[in-house]
């Protein structure tokens, strides 16, 4: 099958963003050439024509219109008017995402300035009611897909308050933990806690009153990906796991695989990991009162409960074919 993988924002479309790291659409996309698919991963043009021709099967991500990173906005909004599309979301805010798409204004002037800077603003303002139309019908009888951890999760927390009863997942788990080796563990690690996000959790860190130091990164304090694993995460007992919105829906998060590779003790919302394992769940307090032993078990069980649920690299391959072939029947109206 030929494919157009493409979307809202720069990731999304393959272009280079300012922090790089590993992605799960860069899983995606290496799924689908692994399955054997033909695979544009680019932007779109403007207005871009024949997309029903040139392929069997357009997946277009969705963007965060109140965010920068929503760049091909008007460029994505135009190719929904054809009937080989899917939508893919790579934000745990996907019911926010696609709730302003839907009733947010698409020309106000941040959004409008966000997104012009490639195109015709003439061609554009003279096609505003037909992008305002097809707003509206973009998420009648269309599917989703998105990342999410295999076996645990109410995925509903995701697609509440969107017109999206089900979404279709994949677990990039394991293109992911191919991507890093030789990192180089200690015998001893530091008695302290690591994460990285691009948003600033630091008050909910305080509301949990952790006697260890907490090393925390987020988008104004970046720090590459490369270096966050082999510097601080390696060298580290604790991660944390940011309590989020999305907690409980079992998102992919990339740093449950950081957690596997660098042998972390993990800390998260109760909520976050019940579905996990009963056991798994730790308060703070519990795991710092434990002696290096005590924490090395508490570990291995731990990255065990995870890295058992993760399915190998052929499975999700597998999965990733599937989808896009039910896809393509169902918009062909063979389902």
């Amino acid at each position: 099958m030929k494919i157009l993988l493409t979307g809202m924002t720069r990731m999304q479309a393959h272009r280079p963003t300012r922090r790089e790291y590993n992605t799960s659409i860069n899983a995606f996309y290496h799924a689908l050439l692994a399955a054997k698919h033909q695979v544009d991963w680019r932007p779109l043009e403007f207005d871009e024509k024949r997309l029903d021709a040139n392929y069997d099967l357009v997946i277009l991500g969705l963007g965060t219109i109140s965010e920068f990173s929503c760049t091909y906005l008007y460029e994505t909004l135009l190719a929904t008017r054809y009937d080989n599309v899917m939508y893919l979301v790579n934000d745990w805010k996907a019911n926010t995402t696609i709730k302003l798409l839907m009733e947010g204004d698409l020309f106000r002037h941040f959004v409008y300035r966000n997104n012009v800077k490639k195109i015709d603003t003439v061609k554009l303002l003279a096609m505003t009611d037909k992008i305002e139309k097809l707003r509206g019908l973009m998420f009648e009888n269309r599917k989703l897909v998105g990342p999410f951890f295999e076996g645990w999760g109410n995925r509903a927390i995701i697609t509440e308050g969107t017109p999206f009863q089900e979404v279709y997942e994949y677990d990039p788990s394991a293109f992911y933990l191919k991507h890093w080796d030789n990192i180089e563990i200690p015998k001893r690690k530091r008695k302290q806690w690591v994460y990285g996000a691009l948003a600033d959790y630091s008050r909910w860190h305080e509301r949990i009153k952790g006697e260890w130091p907490i090393l925390s990164f987020n988008k104004k304090t970046f720090i590459p990906e490369e270096r966050l694993v082999r510097e601080y995460y390696a060298k580290s007992v604790g991660m944390i796991m940011p309590r989020y919105k999305a907690s409980g829906s079992g998102w992919w998060r990339a740093r449950y695989c950081h957690a596997v590779l660098c042998q972390n003790v993990i800390y998260a919302d109760e909520k976050e990991v019940s579905d996990i394992h009963p056991e798994f769940y730790r308060s703070i307090q519990q795991i710092e009162r434990m002696p290096y032993a005590k924490l090395g078990e508490l570990q291995r069980f731990q990255n065990y409960e995870i890295r058992s649920k993760m399915p190998s690299w052929n499975k999700v391959v597998d999965t990733v074919n599937g989808i896009v072939n039910e896809v393509r029947y169902h918009n062909n109206g063979e389902l």
